[in-house]
Parts: C-alpha cells; sequence; structure tokens
C-alpha cells in the first residue's frame, strides 16, 4: 500500500476525488485504503454519485466503481427503512398532536444532497417544545 492515501493524507484525497474525480488517479493508489477510509468517513454514496454522475467514472479503477455502487446500494436500502421508520414515528406524533422539527442530518439529507440517501447518519435528531416532553413519553 503506498504513502499515496497514508493516513496523514486521506482527508484531502477524499475531497479531491470529490471535487475532480479520478482524473488523475495515482498509479500506486491502493482501492481497498481508499475504500476503508471513505467507510470510516461516511462518504462512500456520495463519492459513487459525484464519481458516476459528475466526472467520467471511466477515469476511475473498476474495482473502486464497483466497491462505491455496493456502499450505495447498502445506504439506499438503509435509507428506504429509515424512512419508513420516521414517517410510522411522525405519524404517531402528529396522532397526538406533537410538532416536531427534524433537525441536522434527517433535514441535511433532503435539502442539500441531491439524494438523502448520500448523507450517512445514524439517527434522526427531532426537537419538541418542553410541553410536549410528557406526552411525547406516552407516544415513545
Amino acid at each position: 500500500m503506498g504513502e499515496v492515501f497514508g493516513s496523514d493524507r486521506i482527508k484531502w484525497e477524499l475531497c479531491r476525488l470529490v471535487r475532480h474525480g479520478c482524473e488523475s488517479w495515482p498509479e500506486n493508489g491502493d482501492v481497498e485504503t481508499v475504500i476503508d477510509r471513505v467507510m470510516q468517513h461516511g462518504v462512500g454514496p456520495l463519492l459513487h454519485y459525484v464519481l458516476t454522475e459528475e466526472y467520467d467514472p471511466g477515469a476511475c479503477p473498476v474495482e473502486l466503481q464497483g466497491r462505491l455502487g455496493d456502499v450505495r446500494k447498502q445506504a439506499v436500502a438503509v435509507h428506504m427503512m429509515r424512512e419508513f421508520a420516521l414517517s410510522q414515528v411522525l405519524a404517531r406524533l402528529q396522532d397526538a398532536r406533537i410538532t416536531p422539527l427534524v433537525i441536522k442530518g434527517e433535514q441535511l439529507a433532503y435539502t442539500q444532497y441531491a439524494s438523502p440517501e448520500l448523507r450517512v447518519r445514524a439517527d434522526t435528531d427531532l426537537f419538541i417544545s418542553v410541553n410536549d416532553l410528557l406526552p411525547m413519553q406516552d407516544v415513545l
């Protein structure tokens, strides 16, 4: 594995890939190291989107394209499950006359990304009125 994608430079290299695609993929660039770092930083779906929708995907190693495609497919499946679960929670809150404000990652996924599964997230943050704390406990 060369030092091209070593830990000191990986954030810059990932940013370069997102901003410029694989136009200057280094000869000794290690796909496994890139995939490992992409998973650590949670940018796999976004990187796949950028490399296939905004740049020439033929400039990237075939293995990288395939692995990122798998990561994105998984992100789509996770997103579909999250979206269903969130819709169920929001419906129950609505029935209880509780109006939450969806904030942070979930809100950003729908407003700042081309598709919400591109924004990897672990949870959904809901902001509610202090007056709704007790009724919310009954809903959840």
